[in-house]
Order: C-alpha cells, then sequence, then structure tokens
C-alpha cells in the first residue's frame, strides 16, 4: 500500500521544468501510471492525460485552455504529439523575443560600437517615455 501511496504522489506532484524533453516527462508520467494500474490502482487514459496538463508550467497556458475547450479530448499518443509541437512553437517565440531595457540615469546618443541607438516612444501610465532598443 506504501508503494501506491508513493507512485500516487510522485504522479500528482510531478511537474514539467524544461530540465529535458517534453516527450520524457509525459512518457514518465505514463510509466507511473502502468506501475499503478499493474498494482491494481485502475487510472483512465483521460485521467493520465489530465495529470500531464497539471503538470505543465504556466508557459502552456494557452495550450490548456485550448485542450479544454475541445469537444472531443486527446488520447495519450496524441497529448504526447501536440505537447512535443507545442514545446517547439514556445521555444522558438522565445528564441524570436527581444528584450527592452530602460535605464534612468545619464545617456548618451552613441553606443559602444559607436553607432546611434535606436529611439522609441513606449506609453507607460498614459505618459510617453523615450526607450532605447538595443536589438
Amino acid at each position: 500500500m506504501a508503494l501506491i501511496g508513493n507512485l500516487s504522489s510522485e504522479l500528482t506532484n510531478k511537474k514539467f521544468d524544461w530540465s529535458r524533453p517534453i516527450r520524457d516527462h509525459v512518457t514518465e508520467m505514463a510509466n507511473l501510471v502502468a506501475k499503478l494500474n499493474s498494482m491494481g490502482m485502475q487510472m483512465s487514459e483521460s485521467f493520465l492525460v489530465q495529470f500531464i496538463l497539471n503538470s505543465l508550467p504556466t508557459e502552456f497556458g494557452q495550450f490548456q485552455v485550448n485542450y479544454n475547450a475541445l469537444k472531443e479530448k486527446w488520447n495519450f499518443q496524441e497529448i504526447k504529439a501536440m505537447l512535443n509541437q507545442e514545446k517547439w512553437r514556445l521555444k522558438k517565440m522565445k528564441e524570436n523575443s527581444i528584450h527592452l531595457m530602460t535605464h534612468d540615469g545619464a545617456s548618451t546618443s552613441k553606443s559602444k560600437s559607436g553607432k546611434k541607438d535606436k529611439e522609441i516612444k513606449v506609453k507607460e501610465g498614459g505618459v510617453h517615455k523615450e526607450k532605447k532598443c538595443y536589438f
């Protein structure tokens, strides 16, 4: 009984943390469910899919909303494939994002490379402030 409790707790508390491929994370969760099933603790595939969705970080929020809006739910193989696609989409978005840095101190019109920094206006709280883009 203690082993069932430990496996159930591990399954419930498992979180995806980007330290390894998402397919490994999903497979590990499926293996936990298979172990529990073999010990007489029957869990359906839809239950596994819900545990997988609950284990995802906030970056997958839109994915979760879209899944919950579907009338027809996915099985284990479908969720595994879709999560792999979503992981690549999120990774590509991260690679294509830029960071806007602000500095309230004294500024110069030349960067270290001697090129003039591009100044942009950003509206903050109803006030336009000058910002520099270093992208």
